[in-house]
């Protein structure tokens, strides 16, 4: 295999490679490791990634195509703050929306059952839990932050989001209703 190269594109994500491509000195047998950065450009429910892999073997040029769909979940982490930090920030963020969502009821508190498949399932953090309200904070990798207020409410649970990102809550929101439905 000889003059291989890798190219990655999506027009959700800005992509960027982190080294030089390596791929064009592979011998026989070997392997290589090719290392992206797929940042946020704005939030969406998911992402397509594509790409081509071009080689050239025994004289004759071979390409193979790929495409990949990343979920917003893939670029959630959690967002360890303060009630206090939290608050600030809640007063601060104008991006909303709101949407009553399932309980999980299998177990003896359906708050913190719910709001631990959101843990599990979204990679969120849950800030405080205070009788039937609890507070829960993300961000997306690159530190933009989106809140959930979260309180129990004639057998749902009533979520709240905010973010300075305006397409965040809207997304998040999406996926917090797809985990609660896949319990």
């Amino acid at each position: 295999m000889e003059k291989v190269q890798l190219q990655i594109s999506s027009e959700q994500l800005e992509v960027s490679s982190l080294y030089e491509s390596p791929l064009e000195d592979i011998v026989s047998h070997s392997v290589a490791d090719c290392h992206y950065t797929l940042t946020v450009k704005r939030p969406e429910v998911h992402f397509d990634v594509v790409g081509i892999l071009s080689y050239q073997l025994s004289l004759e040029n071979q390409e193979v195509q790929f495409s990949y769909k990343l979920q917003l979940t893939s670029f959630i982490r959690p967002l360890a703050v303060s009630t206090e930090q939290y608050g600030t920030m809640w007063l601060a963020f104008s991006n909303d929306t709101k949407q009553n969502l399932a309980l999980v009821t299998d177990g003896q508190d359906p708050l913190t059952d719910t709001l631990n498949v959101l843990k599990k399932k979204l990679g969120l953090h849950v800030v405080e839990v205070i009788g039937m309200e609890g507070i829960v904070a993300c961000r997306l990798i690159q530190d933009q932050p989106c809140l959930l207020h979260c309180r129990v409410h004639a057998g749902s649970l009533a979520v709240w989001l905010r973010s300075p990102v305006p397409e965040l809550p809207d997304c998040l929101m999406y996926h917090c209703q797809r985990a609660l439905e896949d319990t």
